[in-house]
């Protein structure tokens, strides 16, 4: 098999075990991303739009029963990797993820500056922690934090530029994708307005499959849409012919999601 684009998915599968029984948090998904273009995910929570990134990332819990299917990478046929591979060539080096809640996953008693010019260093992309905090300093402009913040604690940051810095994390090594896990969570109105802002500006020249439970954010963010249901895509195409056909969005969702239950 070959990619037809830079990221390619095929029946991929991600079951989890719990005390009631198996969970098919991802359910045969099939999709393609294509270089430079920018897809939002799109599903109530718990649909398995999380499940997806961490799946493509390989970031998997310890409970997991069934994890199967095609990932592509740019022709690279990812899951004939080892994990150790994986994390060496693949993860936070090709492809990047901005978890939920990125903002306060930071460690509080590390200098942010450090924080992002770690993935450099651990995945040997610069030569020396001088070098490394170069190229933070760099992301960290291009993702419009001031330098003199390298040197600040996150606790010294609002929460819109701790989500800034969560963005330079996954920028810094220069990955193919990046997977923006509910970016703009927690955030205030005004924050939210600069996280959407910004990720548009950072589109122009990255890929970036980005997941959201707001219907409002699909069209303010892309113009192709993915809507997943309980672990399986329900749609896959532009957000124009869904507005042209069901007027709304919202209304467009629960009409897929109607037809899904009934078929299954």
């Amino acid at each position: 098999m070959t990619s037809n684009g830079l990221l390619s998915v095929k029946d991929l599968r991600l079951y989890f075990r719990t005390l009631k029984g198996p969970v098919q948090a991802v359910d045969g998904v099939d999709l393609t991303l294509r270089r430079g273009r920018t897809v939002v995910v799109v599903g109530e929570s718990g649909c398995g739009k999380t499940s997806l990134g961490r799946a493509i990332l390989r970031l998997l819990p310890r409970n997991v029963q069934k994890y199967t299917g095609q990932i592509w990478l740019n022709g690279l046929d990812m899951m004939s990797l080892s994990d150790e591979q994986f994390r060496k060539e693949i993860r936070w080096v090709r492809l990047a993820m901005v978890p939920q809640a990125a903002m306060n996953s930071l460690n509080p008693v590390v200098r942010v500056g450090d924080q992002v010019a770690e993935p450099l260093l651990i995945h040997g992309r610069a030569s020396s922690l001088e070098d490394a905090h170069k190229s933070a300093a760099e992301v960290f402009n291009q993702v419009g934090v001031p330098i003199d913040f390298l040197d600040r604690y996150p606790f010294e940051l609002s929460g819109g530029m701790r989500q800034r810095v969560a963005l330079a994390m996954a920028l810094v090594t220069q990955p193919d994708l990046i997977i923006l896990d509910e970016p703009t969570s927690g955030l205030d109105p005004i924050q939210i307005i600069g996280i959407r802002k910004l990720i548009k500006e950072l589109a122009r020249e990255k890929t970036i499959l980005f997941s959201t439970h707001i219907l409002q954010e699909v069209e303010a963010m892309a113009k192709r849409v993915i809507m997943i249901h309980e672990g399986r895509l329900v749609h896959d195409g532009k957000v124009d012919d869904l507005l042209s056909r069901h007027g709304s969005l919202d209304k467009a969702f629960h009409s897929l999601t109607a037809a899904t239950a009934a078929v299954h």
